[in-house]
């Protein structure tokens, strides 16, 4: 399971944030009707792995956009933000999940 993120919380009043919910899918298999394809473009991504509950990914985004991001040498790129889920919230403890987010990066201009 996937969540992708469209857009910047910083910048976008929240009730016009967008985010989907998503599953990786071989390249051959078609989409049932109502579902849409989305690919996520290959590029240069910053990844962490959170292990803990999910209520603490607004503040594990917060720290990698707000403070790492910053004085990496690196800005947001194309490709956007997401989430993969590597366990199930059903199958393992909260305090064992496991979730990897992404930021797509680039080069930031020296001015």
């Amino acid at each position: 399971m996937l969540a992708i993120y469209h857009d910047d919380p910083e910048s976008t009043p929240q009730d016009e944030l967008r985010a989907d919910a998503a599953v990786v899918v071989p390249e051959s298999t078609p989409m049932p009707e109502g579902l849409v394809e989305q690919r996520i473009p290959g590029g240069t991504f910053a990844r962490y792995e959170h292990i803990g509950p999910y209520e603490e990914l607004g503040d594990v985004w917060a720290r990698l956009l707000g403070q790492w991001l910053p004085d990496s040498g690196y800005s947001i790129g194309p490709g956007g933000t997401y989430e993969i889920y590597r366990n199930d919230m059903r199958e393992v403890p909260t305090e064992e999940l496991r979730t990897d987010l992404y930021v797509a990066i680039e080069p930031t201009p020296v001015v």
